[in-house]
């Protein structure tokens, strides 16, 4: 997979800005949210230009972390993920990761995020009109269902359905 060079590919619902300013990970798409929790009014969230949003929903995502080439390198899931439709592109909050205890580390190729032996790269550079932006491939998984290794059926509650298939009529 070869991504454009320029910031067209912020985007794409795959792509995940890394984002010192912002305070939590925030994402305009609602691909692959599973564990979803309403939101309260103190999960609204104050942008750059000063004004408030509303988010929708809290959430996690289940996906794989690719490399600036593409490659699938591991699957993980992003937590504590805020819906917020009104945003434009998927943020990934450093600040939110480093109050984890996670560490960042960067050059001039890339930034990095560790936590014992986990890591966390992003690898893409984005240019923009005075420097540019770093970013990585987090590819959402958007199967719901499928078939187990005894091929065996997935079975779920109804309610767990309803929320996974975005709220459609039993």
């Amino acid at each position: 997979m070869t991504f454009p060079a320029d910031q067209r590919m912020l985007l794409y619902p795959d792509v995940w800005i890394a984002d010192t300013a912002a305070t939590v990970h925030t994402m305009p798409h609602a691909t692959g949210m599973h564990k979803i929790t309403a939101t309260k009014p103190e999960d609204s969230i104050t942008v750059g230009n000063g004004d408030s949003k509303r988010a929708l929903k809290i959430t996690s995502i289940t996906g794989m972390i690719g490399d600036k080439h593409g490659q699938e390198i591991k699957q993980t899931e992003l937590t504590e993920v805020t819906h917020l439709p009104t945003g434009k592109f998927n943020l990934f909050s450093i600040s939110m990761m480093q109050g984890q205890k996670w560490k960042l580390h960067g050059d001039e190729k890339r930034i990095w995020l560790t936590k014992r032996a986990h890591m966390v790269y992003f690898d893409i550079g984005i240019p923009t009109n005075k420097e540019r932006l770093f970013v990585m491939y987090f590819k959402h998984k958007t199967e719901i269902a499928g078939a187990r290794k005894d091929d065996s059926p997935v079975q779920m509650m109804i309610q767990e359905a309803h929320q996974k298939l975005g709220h459609a009529s039993e």
